[in-house]
Formats: C-alpha cells, structure tokens, sequence
C-alpha cells in the first residue's frame, strides 16, 4: 500500500478508516474495499484516510500494489461524505460542517467552528483536490444533506435552516447558488426519526430528469418491522409527500425499502433497509444488502433499469453491520 503525499488532477474514492475497537466495522471496510479494488477503474485511486494502527488492523496484504493510497491521518468519524468539501461540477466547496445533530461540546473539542471550514475539511481538499478550483463558504452544510445532478439542480433538506438559524432562506439559495452554481434548489422536510436531516437517504439523482425516491409499501405488517405503525406510516407518507413534490419536476423512480429500525447506535439511528443510500462511480453500482432476498433482488433490479442508459454493473455489498451505525454506502464516500 502506497503512501500518499498528494493527488493532483487523478480520480478517486476515498473512506475514512473505523477506529481500531470496532472490529464489525473494520470487518466490513476490508470486504468493502476489496470490491472497490474489484471493480473501479485502475486509473481510479482508492484513498485510505487512517492512523497506523486503523491501516494495520484492516490487513489487506493481497492488494497491495493495486490503485489503494493511503492518507497517515485519524479521522473523528467514518462518515466522510458529510465533512469533506462538496465537489459540484469543476469546482469544489469549503462549507461550515458544525450540523445540529452533533453535540456541540463535542465539535468545540475537535477544535471545530461554527463559522469557518473544519480542519478536515480543508485538509481533504488540500491533500486530494489541490488542482481544483475552490471556494469558501460560511454555509452549514453537510454533504449528506446535498444532491445534485450536477446540471444546476439540487435537493436539500429543510435542515439547513435549523442549522443556520441567522440565515434567511434567500440568503441561503444565493450562497449556494454563488458557491456551487446551483440553479434550482428543491427544499424537502427531514424524514421522520432522522436526526441528521439528510436527504441521500431519501432522494437521489440518476441524471438531469429523473430521481429515486424511497418508498415503503402501503401495509405495515407488524412481524416485517420494529417499528410502530404510527411511525411506519409517518415513513411512508413521508416518502409518498416527497415523491409527489418532485415529480412536478423529474420523472420519479421508487426504490422500495425495508420497514426503517428502531435500534440506535452512539446516538443514531439504524440505516437498516436503506436502499437510496447506493454508491455509484461511474456505471459502477454499488448497492446496499440486508440479507431479505426479495428485497434485495428488487432494489438490484430498480437500479439497473433506472440507470439503463449508461448500461450499469450493479454490485451488492452486504451491509447489515454499516447500517447498524446509522449510514451505508454513500454516507462513508467521497469521490471525484
């Protein structure tokens, strides 16, 4: 495994590697990366982002050579997707992450501000997009709370306000619009039991025209889920609302999930059955499982005909330990 000092102008996925004493988690990221390796393109760098002890604990002897990097830095979270800096087209974004759902003491003590880009996120930038052209913004915003097409539309959740509460919401559509030349912004409310307010659970881009919605079917059946039937339905309807509002703009495709959890792990809770959280490079789909053949069959199945025009290679990737943490396969991405 190579050691990196600076990617510059090449294509990458990069993860933040788990703390040494969650052994599930280190157990899932080697079988994880091991398919990255499978299957991105060999001119596609794959960037660890660990300490010594994370990168030994990984063990991946069998493919070192191979297009993996690795980045000598501890990182607070796994989560990198939300505090990396938002690349958007051909310029890449510095944006506050100091979001609502992370206590505040606990920010402060990672030196965190709420008024300036964070260490790691500057630093990401530096290390892996130093060629880009970038931009700073004062902006709260997390990376798990923005999709886009990259054609001048974005989805975003209400979140955002609650976030920057001294915003206007004018002033926050010109800040996006002036960093990352966002043209039409879709606001949507958070999904009930959510804590993070992200949207790349909910709503997702296959390309200008057309969106994946999650959708949960009309029953609940109580032995399918463990969650209530009040909070199985506020889900539901949740989802139908949000696939309503956008297809008065895109074509809607719905990706059915299973019931959401009620299991919570350091304060979140479960992405278990999460299927909108895919992971796509390229053709290159990666698709959340959970060990329900059906569902899994049919998530696999939506995606490849949603993405039919650019002939997809769909991959699953079992993800019952990662969901348990509360994100799955976009959450612990960060690609260019």
């Amino acid at each position: 495994m190579n050691s990196l000092q600076l990617i510059s102008s090449q294509p990458f996925v990069s993860l933040a590697l788990p703390h040494i004493e969650k052994l599930d988690l280190i157990e899932f990221y080697h079988a994880f990366i091991c398919s990255l390796s499978q299957h991105l393109p060999e001119q596609t760098n794959i960037v660890l982002i660990g300490n010594d002890e994370e990168f030994e604990a990984l063990q991946l002897p069998m493919i070192t050579g191979h297009q993996i990097k690795r980045v000598n830095k501890s990182v607070f979270d796994i989560w990198i997707r939300d505090y990396a800096p938002i690349i958007c087209g051909n310029r890449i974004v510095e944006q506050v992450y100091y979001p609502s759902y992370y206590y505040k003491k606990e920010l402060k003590e990672l030196g965190f501000s709420f008024s300036s880009a964070q260490p790691i996120t500057s630093f990401l930038r530096r290390t892996l997009c130093k060629d880009i052209p970038f931009l700073e913004s004062r902006l709260i915003l997390d990376g798990g709370n923005f999709s886009t097409n990259r054609e001048g539309d974005a989805i975003i959740s209400t979140r955002i306000f609650a976030d920057n509460p001294t915003w206007s919401k004018k002033a926050i559509e010109n800040e996006l619009y002036r960093t990352l030349a966002i043209e039409r912004i879709f606001f949507i409310g958070c999904e009930p039991g959510d804590e993070t307010g992200h949207v790349d659970g909910v709503a997702r881009f296959v390309n200008k025209g057309t969106v994946i919605v999650g959708h949960l079917p009309d029953e609940y059946i109580p032995s399918k889920s463990t969650i209530s039937k009040k909070d199985y339905e506020e889900c539901r309807d949740y989802l139908n609302s949000v696939a309503e509002e956008l297809s008065q703009y895109f074509k809607v495709i719905r990706l059915t999930d299973l019931p959401p959890s009620k299991e919570y792990k350091e304060g979140i809770s479960s992405a278990y059955g999460n299927y909108v959280n895919f992971f796509r490079y390229a053709d290159k789909i990666f698709v959340p499982q959970y060990g329900d053949q059906d569902a899994d069959e049919n998530a696999r199945n939506v995606l490849q005909d949603a993405f039919q025009d650019i002939h997809p290679i769909i991959i699953p990737i079992d993800c019952r330990i990662l969901a348990s943490y509360g994100g799955v396969l976009n959450c612990i991405t960060w690609e260019r």
